[in-house]
């Protein structure tokens, strides 16, 4: 039970057929507002548990319209960009300026990829953010097509994964420095017998 409705006469009568048609439109009516409302509230909660998740996973999301050519960035997004909530200019161009010019060519050749063959896009890549520095992010997502296969737009995450990367230039350096050290003990063992 959702809710109840009752109209009220003067004098006890029996509605006719439109009086009847008419209580049910409205009945009908409101139900149909209390369940939108219903649908909105788990709508807007369902967008908070999405909007955490991603704070916590250190995400962003993003789309990309391609009949406009229209970049649409989640505040997430623009935060590991390294800019404001609601900075982003919104233009493709705007994106490739913040990726590392060493990456540039290799970040477009998969976005070109996705977009000739439909095939996911996958990347991780380094861009530079306002104060100079660099992250490393990892990019993903999915082409969608009208049905008759022209490309409509990209929808995708992408991750800040500039603490996994750092780890594992650590991880090589001391493997480097351990073959190093194995390496010498080996050829000084050589050496005394």
């Amino acid at each position: 039970l959702i809710g109840k409705f009752m109209a009220y006469f003067p004098h006890p009568r029996f509605l006719d057929k439109e009086e009847l048609q008419l209580a049910q439109a409205i009945a009908d009516t409101l139900a149909l507002g209390i369940e939108r409302r219903r649908t909105e509230e788990i709508v807007k909660q369902s967008e908070n548990q999405l909007r955490q998740a991603l704070e916590a996973g250190r995400m962003g999301s993003w789309e990309w319209d391609l009949t406009t050519n229209k970049v649409s960035w989640s505040p997430g997004l623009e935060a590991i960009h390294g800019l404001a909530p609601g900075t982003f200019d919104g233009s493709f161009e705007a994106y490739q300026q913040d990726i590392h010019p060493e990456d540039r060519e290799r970040v477009l050749n998969s976005i070109a990829n996705t977009l000739e063959n439909g095939t996911e896009h996958h990347i991780e890549y380094r861009i530079l953010i306002p104060d100079g520095s660099e992250r490393w992010v990892e990019g993903k997502g999915t082409l969608y097509r009208t049905a008759d296969g022209t490309p409509t737009k990209m929808v995708g995450v992408c991750s800040d994964i500039t603490q996994r990367k750092l780890t594992e230039e650590k991880l090589r350096a001391s493997e480097r420095l351990m073959s190093a050290v194995f390496n010498q003990q080996f050829a000084f063992s050589a050496l005394l017998s």
